[in-house]
């Protein structure tokens, strides 16, 4: 057994549905037409139509354990993770050697944020065959999603030794070296995603982070440059390059990026918050505006219905407060930035108090640039 992936055409798709059609017509009670008919469905993104054939092989043919992946499957693609779990739970009753099965609940207990019983799946898959890697891919990303970035690099080592041809699996990899601040080794993985794949945005953009952190701005931006060469409508390309463009100390560049990206996107809150940021905290005196700030600040709050997500917004918004000197605003807004902030985050907790404390000195915070 195995996961679907896409067939090249949709016509062959549309053949497949006609020749069953024509033999489930003949034969209401043929099972493997009802299964061929529902599989090219789901290949055409038409769910309902393939849920409906494979409940029709499911009342046919009840102990069959791929029915009830692939159902599974669908109900996944369609959003819906209990009913594909549930499938999946009937699947492995019926063939508990069923590797497709665990892999499938693995990747739907992902969706739904429950890393470590995707992690239990994934590992009985690897018990069952240890040379699938895709397995060790999906485990990975969810050891990553935990932050045990060092046992994710263990399991994207594995599916690279038994894939060395993943462009995927390299820019994987390189995202958690990524996050361990290993510039050098993120930039190497990243280096061999686009040897494997020139057209991997996701590689240039990350590999342009990489550069940014190391302080090669202008090699951040070439980077940035050619994931929006291979794909104009790439927000986080525009993203990246406003934020190299910042740090080069490009101001009217980098503002001209967020702006387009918010025209790709009117509800990007990155845009926003860098804008608002950008526009509190410049600098650059030319810059600064508080009445812009601000508007892209409480633009935070319309768009996250009220609230800002998280310790960073809130903390973009109380700067753009104190830009417009409203200091009662601003020491609201950065106490609840602090305590939004997670217990273990020492270093952003002292840089949220003393922006703090300036706010109630009546004080904007201003950013200062090496």
């Amino acid at each position: 057994m195995f996961i679907f992936t896409s067939c090249s055409r949709t016509d062959e798709h549309e053949e497949i549905i006609r020749v069953n059609s024509e033999a489930i017509e003949s034969n209401p009670q043929d099972v493997k037409a009802y299964m061929n008919r529902a599989n090219a469905w789901r290949e055409n993104g038409d769910y309902d139509w393939a849920i409906k054939d494979y409940n029709r092989v499911i009342e046919l043919d009840p102990n069959n354990a791929v029915a009830y992946n692939n159902r599974g499957f669908t109900w996944r693609k369609k959003g819906d993770f209990d009913s594909a779990i549930k499938d999946y739970n009937a699947a492995i009753a019926k063939d508990p050697k069923c590797i497709s099965a665990y892999l499938n609940r693995g990747i739907a207990w992902d969706n739904k944020g429950n890393y470590d019983r995707a992690i239990n799946d994934f590992t009985t898959a690897i018990g069952l065959d240890p040379n699938k890697e895709k397995v060790y891919y999906y485990r990975a990303n969810c050891w990553a999603k935990k932050k045990d970035h060092d046992r994710a690099i263990d399991d994207y080592n594995k599916a690279i030794e038994l894939n060395p041809d993943s462009s995927l699996i390299c820019v994987s990899r390189g995202n958690a070296y990524l996050f361990m601040q290993n510039y050098d080794l993120a930039i190497k993985d990243y280096n061999k995603a686009i040897e494997l794949d020139p057209e991997n945005t996701m590689a240039y953009c990350n590999r342009g982070f990489s550069w940014g952190n190391r302080g090669d701005h202008d090699l951040a931006i070439k980077d940035y440059n050619n994931a929006i060469e291979i794909n104009p409508q790439k927000k986080h390309a525009y993203i990246g390059r406003g934020e190299a463009w910042e740090d080069k100390g490009e101001y009217d560049l980098a503002i001209k990026d967020l702006f387009w990206v918010i025209e790709l996107d009117p509800n990007s809150k990155k845009a926003h918050n860098e804008l608002a940021r950008l526009f509190a905290t410049c600098p650059d005196i030319k810059f600064r505006n508080g009445k812009q700030a601000l508007h892209f600040g409480l633009k935070l709050i319309e768009l996250d219905k009220g609230e800002p997500a998280d310790a960073s917004c809130l903390d973009t918004l109380a700067a753009a407060y104190a830009a417009d000197n409203k200091f009662d605003k601003a020491v609201e807004a950065q106490i609840k930035a602090i305590n939004s902030l997670q217990e273990d985050d020492k270093e952003e907790m002292e840089n949220f108090t003393k922006r703090l404390e300036l706010y109630k000195q009546g004080k904007p915070f201003i950013n200062k640039r090496n």
